[in-house]
């Protein structure tokens, strides 16, 4: 109950109080009906007016004609105080030229309203309004008001059962809504158009339900931390909701599409809309909202929906929350909603082609359970790393120790140029951690891969860690070569792979991998690889060469023929981005090689340009051509590289040099290098130029 005192200034200059349960329209009409015997004019001023959440002070209410058919009212209030974000209202005016005045009614159909206030313009606006005084029906009208750039106009009934405010906004702009939005959200800038629509209801003691149909173009706001932000995005909606004893029974339709919206991570909307629509209660009481559910569609992505709760206590908590996603394709989940959250992974760029469907099961106090169907799924990384096509299967996971089995397999797959065949898989999860069920075979171009043992789990760290122990099956050489780009080499590729130990971005081998090639072995110890999958990937191994088969070695390059055996060592490689940056190498040919030494014309001519040398023994350069080959005892060469210069030796110490080939025999040949300090890129560079292939760095 209000409490009003107020001087009656044109009657007589008696005080009185009077109690009002309505607003100050409900009490002037009363106050009108009860003095209109009085005369034909009528002033009356209040010092204060208040109510709940709201207080008017100096109003002066002016009536005239009492008694003819040309009734008029005029209303000034000096302030208007409003609950905030509303704030007050200065200089109000209220006229009313055709005031129909009733012993029972009080009715004007064209008044006119002037305000002015921080979010209003200063404005005339057409008002309407009326009060019987039997039904105790109160109904205003604004229309056309002024407001955020916008316009505004309410419809507002209050009778013995209960109120209800119609609205409709149109065209406002979100930069002039700020200060409006203070006590709800804090934003730091804000662009855009709204248009809203709908209407409030409830008793007289509390609001009962509401509903809104909006639409914003081409939306943009940033909170103070920029943690949240939204750049040109479009929105089209309904939100209806009915108090009931359970708390608020919500209903919404949404649906959003283009631009950028940020929380955290950026996501890019497509210009499909994606529609949403939920129901769900809303309990006050425990700040709790029970989705029943919310289920999503769009075009390109598939549909499906999200049941569960979530509670805004002081920390975010989900108690439970599962998700169901049929029909989905790779495609538009990837790049509009995946790709954000794998920014900094393998997966960042990467084209995803097929079927998905999921379901999702998430609990605070229990596990979280997840089984992911792919049809025909291709997925190609785009800097072309890895690659796999036709992948169909099921993956079924559970985060506590209850083991799952999932299968999957694929048509073809690549890891950067090695092309890999089709295979199948079983697999069991068991909390962070998967393994092998059977042994894997998996083609690798004319050989094969058998891998008997592969685990893969979670550092603690959170990054994927993997380890597997194989064994290739032979590998020719001229396949081999050929997809990795090479030139074509001879001979059979094959080996042990022991302990390979992949943790984060770090990808070492145990033990020794052995691979036979040109008839002879290659074994790489200490074997790590950095930033596999990453920017510029760097390498360490110590390398060793035993008794390889030069014949078959140099049928590969246009470097010219040589027969013989050929070890050596290269210990400290480092490689960065797949380029060498230091070693320590020398290769030779082996003490114990008992097989034909020679060498042909050409191959002469490009060692002697390596070696920045010349050509000696019982020949002249210029009779050097009418031979084709020739003997030698032994040949090598060393480098140790460092700082982009390679410090050059060779098999023996010769003068003012070192020998590249010594030579035996008849027609012997001497081939001596000169050059002790080499740049690295030069003496690349010249070893391309003479094979006139591609050299490995």
């Amino acid at each position: 109950m209000t409490v009003i005192c107020l001087p009656v200034c044109s009657l007589h200059s008696d005080r009185f109080c009077i109690a009002a349960r309505r607003g100050a329209l409900v009490l002037g009409a009363l106050l009108f009906v009860a003095c209109a015997a009085a005369g034909d004019d009528i002033s009356l001023h209040f010092g204060a007016l208040a109510g709940t959440g709201w207080q008017a002070q100096n109003i002066d209410i002016q009536l005239t004609g009492l008694t003819t058919s040309a009734s008029a009212l005029r209303v000034h209030i000096g302030t208007l105080d409003l609950p905030a974000p509303l704030g007050p209202l200065k200089d109000l005016q209220l006229t009313c030229s055709a005031l129909q005045l009733q012993p029972e009614a009080l009715e004007c159909r064209a008044g006119q309203l002037h305000a002015a206030g921080a979010w209003l313009a200063a404005d005339t606006i057409p008002v309407a309004f009326s009060y019987r005084v039997l039904e105790r029906a109160v109904r205003v009208t604004l229309k056309n008001v002024r407001i955020a750039g916008g316009q505004l106009s309410l419809e507002a009934r209050s009778d013995a059962q209960g109120w209800r405010l119609d609205y409709d906004a149109r065209q406002l702009d979100a930069a002039r809504l700020l200060p409006l939005l203070k006590p709800f959200v804090v934003l730091q800038s804000a662009s855009g158009q709204i248009s809203l629509r709908g209407q409030f209801s409830g008793d007289h003691s509390a609001l009962s339900a509401f509903r809104v149909d909006g639409a914003a173009r081409s939306l943009a706001y940033a909170t103070p931390d920029g943690t949240k932000a939204a750049e040109a995005f479009n929105l089209q909606g309904q939100l209806s909701a009915v108090q009931s004893a359970q708390g608020w029974r919500l209903q919404t339709q949404l649906a959003l599409h283009d631009g950028t919206v940020c929380v955290t991570t950026c996501w890019a909307l497509p210009h499909e809309p994606l529609q949403l629509t939920a129901k769900a209660l809303w309990s006050t009481a425990t700040s709790r909202l029970d989705l029943m559910p919310l289920t999503f569609m769009q075009t390109g992505l598939g549909q499906g929906a999200v049941t569960g709760s979530v509670v805004f206590a002081k920390a975010l908590r989900v108690p439970a929350m599962t998700l169901h996603l049929q029909n989905g394709q790779w495609q538009r989940l990837y790049t509009s909603y995946l790709q954000p959250l794998l920014i900094g992974t393998a997966l960042e760029a990467a084209s995803l082609q097929g079927g998905v469907a999921a379901d999702i099961e998430y609990h605070d106090q229990g596990p979280i359970v997840a089984s992911v169907r792919l049809t025909d799924t291709t997925l190609e990384d785009q800097h072309g790393r890895y690659g796999v096509q036709g992948l169909n299967g099921a993956l079924a996971w559970r985060s506590d120790a209850a083991p799952q089995r999932s299968t999957l397999r694929w048509t073809a797959a690549h890891v950067y140029k090695l092309t890999l065949g089709g295979a199948a898989v079983d697999l069991q999860t068991q909390g962070y951690a998967l393994r092998l069920l059977q042994p894997l075979h998996l083609p690798i171009l004319d050989g094969q891969l058998d891998v008997d043992h592969l685990g893969l789990s979670r550092n603690p760290a959170g990054k994927l860690q993997w380890q597997f122990d194989g064994v290739l099956s032979p590998i020719s050489m001229q396949a081999f070569s050929a997809a990795v780009g090479w030139p074509v080499m001879h001979g059979k590729l094959s080996g042990m792979i022991p302990a390979v130990h992949y943790d984060g971005d770090v990808l070492e081998v145990g033990g020794v991998l052995l691979v036979r090639a040109f008839d002879g072995a290659i074994t790489l110890r200490k074997l790590r690889v950095e930033r596999l999958f990453g920017v510029a990937p760097s390498l360490q191994a110590d390398i060793k060469l035993d008794s390889l088969d030069l014949d078959a070695l140099t049928r590969t390059f246009a470097f010219g023929n040589i027969q013989g055996r050929f070890s050596g060592q290269v210990d400290n490689l480092q490689m960065i981005n797949w380029r060498p940056v230091a070693f320590n190498a020398w290769f030779s040919t082996p003490p114990n090689d008992h097989s034909r030494h020679r060498i042909s014309q050409r191959a002469v001519e490009n060692i002697s340009q390596i070696g920045g040398g010349g050509i000696g023994g019982t020949l002249s350069r210029s009779f050097l051509r009418v031979f084709d080959q020739f003997s030698y005892d032994r040949l090598g060469i060393r480098c140790t590289l460092h700082n982009g210069v390679c410090d050059m030796d060779g098999v023996a110490p010769a003068q003012n040099g070192y020998y590249l080939v010594k030579g035996g025999g008849l027609p012997r040949i001497d081939i001596i290098g000169y050059a002790h300090r080499v740049d690295w890129d030069t003496l690349a560079s010249r070893i391309t130029n003479i094979t006139n292939a591609p050299v490995v760095k």
